[in-house]
């Protein structure tokens, strides 16, 4: 039976790149069909949802969509909970391309996995030559020949925190792990974890990666930043001059390095200041453009009462807070102060509205959360 031309189209457009190339030949048509396929991949990247992880618990990994028609656009073979080994939990530390880095332990992290939940393919990475207590990762995954091939190369850096005076870099790249020195000329605030109201585990987050540059915030008023294409690190001021004592924010949206705070502290948060790098990646002095300035409280407290989710009157804290990579949004995870209901949250920047994306139910009102944004891409990566 004769295909339509958009369904040879939606074929071959959800090809490997090998396999693609073997239908060019077939007839002038198709091959342009081919072209055309793999001229359009670059765009075919979605943002779908996010992995949730309670921290310091044995409650198992969610996935959770951040739309019906994202929904739709995956596989039933899709592994929302991360479990490709069975007998071991999995602490989800980053997302790429697709990809996540996993690692056995919370604290005292040696062994890593990289792992692509839409195929089900993982590899083990060599021991990591150090374990120290807590380190700050970053993860960049990228296509060498995005054109003509699938396969995907990673890059891992990590260093020990708190930093001091000298930051060992252990960068992993074509299978080996490479460490590399660098001196610290600033004060480096030191943190006692024990007695400290932040959980370690939302340090360990990078604030993600452009043109092969990591940013990572410091416990103090800085954002720490490795170039691991020039193989230097250096420090740069954060753009309202608070520390780790209050709400912060720094990820990557649209390509641009994005930073949140809010002076409100910790365990509760007003309006928030958000702001966009524009000097360089690789400048070594930050020029910070104010976005624009979030009523997010009030906002939030609106949109749950008018959902029924605001049963105590107040918000206990907010526990975990990170930018869309590729939406002009915010997602966080709010706690109410009564049962520990934890309830999952998108404030549209652009639009100064909100939304309940997922009500977790009753938690515990100790736990610590991890949000790790997912991207889908149509056509299968492989490592």
């Amino acid at each position: 039976m004769e295909q339509s031309e958009d369904t040879i189209i939606d074929i071959l457009h959800r090809l490997p790149s090998k396999s693609l190339a073997r239908f060019k030949c077939v007839s002038r048509s198709w091959g342009q069909h081919v072209s055309d396929s793999r001229s359009q991949r670059q765009l075919c990247t979605h943002t779908i949802g996010l992995f949730y992880q309670p921290i310091g618990t044995q409650s198992p990994i969610r996935f959770f969509f951040t739309s019906s028609e994202k929904k739709n656009m995956v596989k039933e073979n899709f592994d929302k909970s991360v479990n490709f080994l069975l007998d071991h939990s999995l602490y989800i530390i980053a997302s790429s391309m697709g990809f996540l880095l996993c690692c056995k332990q919370e604290i005292y992290q040696q062994h890593y996995y990289v792992y692509n939940p839409a195929t089900r393919q993982s590899i083990a990475l060599p021991q990591a030559s150090t374990c120290a207590k807590h380190v700050a990762i970053g993860f960049n995954c990228k296509l060498d020949d995005p054109i003509n091939s699938d396969i995907v190369s990673f890059t891992i850096v990590r260093y020990e925190i708190p930093a001091e005076s000298m930051v060992t870099i252990e960068s992993f790249r074509s299978n080996v792990w490479v460490k590399i020195n660098f001196a610290i000329e600033i004060e480096i605030p030191r943190i006692d974890f024990h007695t400290s109201v932040h959980h370690p585990s939302n340090w360990l987050k990078s604030g993600g990666s452009i043109d092969g540059v990591f940013y990572w915030l410091d416990f103090g008023p800085r954002i720490n930043v490795y170039d691991c294409v020039n193989t230097c690190f250096w420090c740069i001021d954060v753009p309202d001059g608070l520390d780790y004592q209050h709400k912060r924010s720094l990820g990557v949206s649209r390509g641009v390095l994005c930073y949140g705070g809010t002076s409100r502290g910790l365990m509760n948060f007003g309006d928030m200041s958000v702001w966009h790098l524009k000097s360089g990646v690789r400048d070594k002095t930050a020029i910070w453009e104010q976005y624009t300035t979030l009523s997010i409280c009030i906002h939030v407290y609106s949109c749950l009462s008018n959902s029924g989710l605001l049963k105590s009157g107040r918000i206990q804290s907010n526990r975990d807070m990170t930018f869309h990579p590729a939406e002009p949004l915010i997602l966080i995870v709010l706690n109410n102060k009564k049962g520990g209901a934890e309830v999952l949250m998108s404030y549209d920047m652009d639009k100064s509205c909100s939304k309940v994306v997922c009500d977790f139910g009753n938690g515990n009102s100790k736990t610590y959360t991890n949000l790790v944004p997912y991207e889908w891409h149509e056509w299968p990566l492989f490592l």
